[in-house]
């Protein structure tokens, strides 16, 4: 079982119809000896990207998780990018992203970057932080 934060969130509910970064970005934080403030280097934390409603009109959608030490998010890094998600996988309810975790690696700011492939019409998404409980909570 996991919790969703939103104060962890990248996009509620975000129309991705053309390639786009998610319409939040997240301060973790100045960097401790320890990681960053959120603690990513103590117990990772997840990000779980749900489809809202469902894409038509393209081909995939492929997410990339990004850092920087500009909130504006400028010079970027990619810390890694999903395989591009045919669109026949991309419906509601869907969870056909594989297992994303926020990098130790992150610089301060951090956000999702969404790559189209062809002509959306449709499609919305919503991604959250999650924390996995232990199962002795759930």
């Amino acid at each position: 079982m996991a919790t969703t934060d939103k104060g962890l969130g990248f996009s509620d509910e975000q129309v991705v119809t053309v390639t786009a970064k998610s319409t939040k970005t997240v301060d973790l934080g100045p960097k401790t000896w320890a990681g960053n403030a959120m603690g990513i280097t103590d117990d990772p934390i997840a990000i779980a990207v749900t489809i809202e409603e469902a894409f038509a009109g393209g081909t995939s959608l492929a997410i990339s998780y990004r850092s920087s030490d500009n909130s504006d998010m400028s010079s970027a890094t990619t810390h890694y990018t999903t395989s591009a998600i045919a669109l026949a996988s991309l419906t509601v309810g869907a969870l056909p992203f594989p297992s994303m975790y926020m990098s130790p690696d992150s610089k301060r700011y951090v956000d999702l970057y969404y790559t189209v492939v062809g002509t959306m019409t449709l499609g919305k998404i919503s991604a959250f932080g999650a924390v996995a409980l232990p199962s002795r909570m759930t």
